[in-house]
């Protein structure tokens, strides 16, 4: 189901960061993605970030933010989709997927090779994430194996990549 008005997608711009941090807040029950986002923006860490906008109302965000994924000898650069938020009212109405199906479209254009994700194992797969474990790769953090899942942004950009997700500092003070 879509929304019935019209639903613009754009990069963030100066402008959106306090709706952004509200909407977040209110997504998310609670200030800490929107402190995250914030201080991933400030580190210079963030990638992409869009947002979807209904009229003059930014309905929803999605933020990328760079990542390595390290092995006994290796480093190899990754992103992580976090967060993404859309309005409570506005959600399960397709808003997400816009705001997934846009990045990825940018994220390869821009030759980015992979997006790691921590999320809802029955929705990302829809969009090609699978198990990251699949990849060998690991989470620096304790999470549940079926949540952890990443995306080749092109064929094979996986294939010689093992070892454990390493997000940015940022994520430490969550």
């Amino acid at each position: 189901m879509f929304p019935s008005e019209k639903i613009i997608l754009h990069e963030e711009n100066p402008h959106d960061r306090p709706e952004i941090f509200r909407l977040n807040t209110l997504a998310f029950q609670g200030d800490s993605e929107a402190k995250l986002v914030d201080s991933l923006r400030q580190s210079g860490a963030i990638v992409l970030s869009l947002v979807a906008c209904q009229g003059d109302t930014i309905v929803g965000h999605i933020a990328f933010s760079n990542a390595q994924i390290e092995s006994v000898t290796d480093s190899f650069p990754t992103l992580v989709l976090a967060p993404m938020a859309v309005l409570p009212g506005f959600q399960r109405q397709g808003i997400g997927s816009l705001l997934i199906e846009r990045s990825i479209k940018i994220l390869k254009a821009r030759n980015h090779s992979s997006i790691l994700v921590l999320g809802h194992r029955d929705y990302y797969p829809a969009f090609g994430f699978r198990l990251a474990k699949d990849y060998q790769i690991t989470c620096q953090f304790q999470v549940p194996r079926e949540s952890f899942m990443a995306l080749e942004l092109y064929p094979d950009a996986l294939k010689a990549v093992t070892g454990k997700l390493i997000y940015h500092e940022a994520f430490h003070r969550l």
